[in-house]
Order: structure tokens, then C-alpha cells, then sequence
């Protein structure tokens, strides 16, 4: 039980080294409707996009990804489990008019 507080708050807490920089162009691209959340913790196109959204969606998982494996392996859990929990949050903290990922695999609008 306290191995999986411990993995919720590191979730809280999550750093964004490296995303913070590409912000801008991320939240650019989800309020256009290009980028989503999807449930495994990961960002996804929604529609076709510029190769600069690709690669900044690409970096931004990468980022994500590495995150997630420290955590799994602090916590001796696995990656997909903590995707798991890491997906949950940041799909019911997106904001309203934003794409994500329900569990069928289907983009819709919050």
C-alpha cells in the first residue's frame, strides 16, 4: 500500500525537465486539436500533423517514457502500470476542448 502512495505522489510531483521548453508548441497543438492524451500516459496525434508536431510529440514521449521507467523501478512496479496511473491523471486533468484517448482507442473532445 505505501509502495502505491509512494508511486501516486511521484506522479503528483512528476517532473517536467525538458518539457517545460517545448510547452508552448504543445499547448499550441492541442488547442488546435492536433495532440491528445491518451490512457497509457502518452501523447498521440489526433489528425495529421506537421513534422515538427511529430517530433515534438516524439521528444515529448521519450521524456515521458524515461520518467516512467525511473518510477517503475523506485517503486519496483512496472512501466505499464505506472503509464497506467500517469494516463489516468493526465487524461481527467485536461482541459475542457482538448482531445484524449478513451479506452477504446477513440479521440474525443472534453
Amino acid at each position: 500500500m505505501l509502495r502505491w502512495l509512494l508511486l501516486g505522489l511521484a506522479l503528483v510531483v512528476l517532473p517536467v525537465t525538458g518539457e517545460a521548453v517545448a510547452q508552448g508548441g504543445l499547448e499550441a497543438a492541442k488547442s488546435a486539436g492536433l495532440v491528445g492524451e491518451r490512457p497509457d500516459g502518452m501523447l498521440g496525434l489526433v489528425s495529421s500533423a506537421s513534422s515538427e508536431v511529430k517530433r515534438l510529440v516524439d521528444d515529448i514521449n521519450a521524456r515521458r517514457l524515461a520518467q516512467y521507467q525511473q518510477i517503475a523501478a523506485r517503486n519496483g512496479t512496472s512501466v505499464e502500470a505506472v503509464q497506467a496511473i500517469a494516463g489516468r491523471k493526465l487524461v481527467s486533468e485536461a482541459p475542457p476542448g482538448t482531445y484524449v484517448m478513451d479506452g477504446s482507442g477513440r479521440w474525443r473532445k472534453k
